[in-house]
């Protein structure tokens, strides 16, 4: 009701048949969790995803023309989340990576540059997610480019002057390795002890 009441529309909403407004990611979940009736604990980290499309008619099919703006954030839950070494180890080094990376973005860098700086900020023990990347979004929810956060990554295309596009490193402790659940648009990681995306929508 909050976006509707301003005159926006939540993107997640019946996307690929997702059926939340916004994306809950709690401890393990890579991206896109769905919103359930799990109660967090003092000691879960969850990541908030807020898209939206802003202004326009958005009520109708055929209009697609609109800016997508967006908001993403890890957070700790509880004290015992912000003492555990690991949780804050995986979380900050996420914020890090995150920031390193929007400082090289120019007009004129190159995508695979932004992937090359998000793993030379990596510390030991964390593991970069390979599997997703960065997407345009304007217009269309994901689209080009595509911006990956690992090294020695193909990326093909230069920023410029006015592309939007996400920067989001997903950061874990153990291997990268994971799996598809429920939905096509929700991952899970297998053998880790933590997980946390930042995100940066870039203009």
């Amino acid at each position: 009701m909050a976006c509707i009441e301003r005159n926006a529309y939540p993107s997640p909403l019946n996307y690929y048949c997702y059926p939340k407004s916004v994306c809950t990611s709690v401890n393990e979940t890579i991206c896109h969790g769905i919103p359930d009736k799990y109660v967090l604990k003092d000691g879960d980290i969850i990541n908030l995803d807020v898209t939206l499309y802003y202004g326009g008619k958005v009520f109708k099919k055929k209009s697609m023309s609109l800016n997508v703006l967006g908001f993403h954030g890890d957070y700790y839950v509880g004290e015992k989340a912000k003492q555990d070494p690991d949780t804050v180890r995986v979380v900050e080094t996420a914020r890090e990576c995150l920031e390193y990376a929007i400082r090289v973005v120019k007009p004129g860098t190159l995508f695979r540059d932004i992937g090359s700086s998000v793993r030379f900020k990596k510390k030991k023990n964390e593991i970069n997610n390979e599997s997703y990347c960065g997407h345009g979004i304007n217009r269309l929810f994901h689209c080009f480019p595509e911006v990956p956060h690992y090294g020695k990554n193909k990326a093909v295309g230069i920023a410029k002057s006015g592309m939007c596009f996400t920067i989001e490193p997903m950061i874990s402790l153990g291997v990268w390795k994971f799996k598809i659940l429920i939905f096509i648009f929700m991952g899970l990681i297998i053998g880790r002890l933590r997980l946390v995306m930042g995100k940066e929508v870039h203009n």
